[in-house]
């Protein structure tokens, strides 16, 4: 067999690099599909903006609002429009998602302006041990805070606020030795006794349970730890999720190149 040229071998390696890159790139699992269209199903979405391409075929990775590392799924993040974007006919309810407790090393969940009107559902009390942000605003989310929501326990980010939750805040809480950042203002919880590690000088340093709501419409309640803060700290998974993409890329750019410089000297010294 003759010896093929410098450029054709450096294209046939061009090849077998995009097709490793191919074979590599992130697809969800199945159950992972399951998951988020039985979610999906639940909500009214009258308009198609809120779950734009969910359902319509290809990887859920590309799929709004997902972000995957490694064909897993890490960031979901759903955000209805909210009350000033909706026209008189228009509702986006839904039920708060049993099924995403199925995603199994999800980091980040945001939920924002989806009228659960509903509980917090029990499946919430076992989301992904990966679990450290979980942000859900303007949903309607009513009755108790669940002690449950407390077994996960590598929450670092708990953001409730804007909801219609009753009751007291569960010491449970206090279980959460990552928590750092805790918003549950504008509800409707009793704030007369709060836990030690939510109070002045508590271990969760960040924290706003301010604007507590009566039947009446009185408000009382304030701010612990360092005082309020803006729930933008829940989004920050999504960065997270972006920049792990980021670096893979990175990487694989890097490792391409260092295999044409190899590939380069290699050709210098055989032909």
């Amino acid at each position: 067999m003759g010896k093929i040229s410098c450029t054709k071998f450096h294209v046939l390696v061009a090849v077998i690099l995009a097709a490793i890159s191919v074979c590599s790139a992130d697809t969800c699992s199945s159950s992972t599909v399951e998951a988020l269209l039985a979610f999906r199903s639940a909500f009214n979405d009258p308009s198609g903006t809120v779950f734009t391409n969910w359902g319509n075929g290809g990887d859920c990775c590309t799929w709004k609002g997902i972000t995957c590392q490694d064909g897993n799924l890490v960031t979901l993040d759903v955000e209805g429009p909210s009350s000033n974007q909706l026209t008189k006919n228009e509702s986006y309810s839904g039920k708060p998602g049993n099924t995403l407790s199925k995603l199994k090393v999800l980091q980040t969940l945001t939920l924002k302006n989806l009228q659960f009107s509903s509980k917090i559902p029990s499946q919430w009390s076992s989301l992904s041990d990966d679990l450290t942000i979980l942000t859900v605003n303007n949903c309607d989310l009513q009755d108790d805070l669940p002690n449950g929501i407390a077994s996960n326990s590598n929450l670092q980010t708990l953001d409730l606020k804007d909801n219609s939750l009753t009751g007291d805040i569960p010491d449970k809480l206090c279980n959460l030795k990552d928590l750092k950042y805790l918003d549950l203002s504008y509800n409707h919880l009793d704030t007369g006794n709060i836990p030690d590690c939510i109070a002045n000088g508590g271990s969760v340093t960040n924290v706003n349970y301010g604007h507590q709501s009566n039947d009446s419409g009185d408000s009382s309640g304030g701010s612990g730890g360092n005082g309020s803060s803006s729930s933008g700290n829940g989004g920050n998974g999504g960065n997270g999720g972006s920049a792990g993409e980021g670096s893979n890329e990175a990487g694989l750019l890097v490792q391409s190149k260092v295999v044409t410089l190899f590939l380069s000297i290699l050709c210098v010294a055989v032909f």
